[in-house]
């Protein structure tokens, strides 16, 4: 019997393997649908797999031998940028959502915090972890123009949504504070300032202001700051607090429309997510807006927004170590689970609608 050579069935392979995930690929993006990208173990190692939340398709976008893991959408939806393990490190790469134009942007060290896309697609924020030159960098999508805008440990990057600033967690020794880099100047200013912990930024959507956790209270709450604020200054500008209790709230998520700002809190003995009106004002008010979003048997944490304000994933854990992505419809209040059983640590985001 005559047998193929091993080069020319393994090309077939790999052409098969192609063929497939373009057709899936094409049959979720004509669906219609919202889809979401996620980082799935499978055969030992972390993909990224693109989802359609609405009909449960599924396409795996990475297939390498090491890790991938925290894609971060560029604002056409076209494109990804992710961590990849690959000769025995782990480096910033970027491809499209075909599999194309894969290339290596920047050596990163490792993948403790997810990079970023400016929203005008001009940067992307990333952590370089390996110290002393270690910090906050940004490079162009293709590469070029790298530049270090921290000298020092940067957690949590969230662009804002005018692409003129990163607001970002620092120096986590003991206390952590949150940071913005403007881009243009590249200057780095401290918002806060008090010795505790501050943390989980995220943007009102003018670019203004900035809600995020911190313990001054003596127990973990979300705050609010104008962007102009500055804690370090004698006789400065303080944050307003937004909730009250004697519990932890976390993860604020504000949502794209403004209107809400959505988080986590032990509140009721479990983690479950909460939503409150982004513009209310002193403890009463807060607190008696607050509106209970779920109420499982899981641990709900890490909210993120859709685009359109009406839909929110969240992860939920469990006590033997599973988690899972759930989607909430913020008007229906229906929970629906998207993917059982993820990746450990696993981070997703919302494709950009088109």
């Amino acid at each position: 019997m005559i047998r193929p050579y091993p080069f020319i069935l393994n090309l077939f392979i790999l052409l098969a393997i192609s063929l497939i995930l373009t057709i899936s690929i094409a049959r979720i993006t004509a669906s219609g649908s919202q889809q979401l990208t996620l980082t799935v173990k499978q055969r030992g190692q972390s993909d990224i797999l693109l989802l359609d939340v609405d009909y449960g398709l599924r396409a795996n976008l990475t297939r390498s031998d090491g890790d991938d893991t925290f894609p971060a959408w560029s604002p056409d939806g076209e494109q990804l940028a992710f961590y990849s393990r690959r000769d025995e490190r782990t480096d910033l790469y970027r491809m499209t959502i075909d599999g194309s134009g894969f290339e290596r942007l920047a050596a990163s060290g490792g993948a403790e915090t997810p990079a970023v896309w400016s929203p005008d697609g001009t940067w992307i924020a990333y952590a370089v972890l390996h110290f002393p030159n270690g910090g906050l960098f940004i490079v162009r999508p293709d590469g070029t123009d790298s530049r270090q805008l921290a000298h020092f440990q940067a957690a949590s990057l969230v662009w804002s949504p005018d692409s003129r600033y990163i607001a970002f967690v620092g120096n986590c020794d003991g206390n952590c504070d949150i940071y913005v880099a403007e881009i243009d100047s590249g200057q780095v200013r401290q918002l806060t300032h008090n010795g505790l912990v501050d943390a989980y930024p995220t943007w009102s959507p003018d670019s203004q202001q900035i809600a995020f956790i911190s313990n001054r209270s003596q127990s973990f709450d979300v705050h609010i700051m104008d962007l102009a604020c500055d804690e370090t200054a004698e006789g400065g500008c303080v944050a307003r607090q937004l909730t009250f209790n004697r519990d932890i709230d976390s993860f604020p998520a504000w949502s794209p429309d403004g209107e809400r700002i959505a988080f986590s809190s032990n509140r009721t003995g479990n983690y479950e997510l909460y939503r409150m009106a982004a513009d209310c004002g002193g403890q009463v008010d807060c607190e008696g807006q607050i509106e209970q979003l779920t109420a499982g048997e899981g641990r709900d944490i890490n909210p993120f927004w859709s685009a359109d304000s009406q839909r929110i994933a969240y992860w939920s854990g469990y006590a033997n170590g599973r988690v899972d992505l759930y989607v909430v419809d913020t008007v229906s209040r229906i929970n629906r689970l998207v993917y059982y059983k993820a990746a450990s640590g696993s981070t997703a985001v919302w494709r950009p609608v088109q």
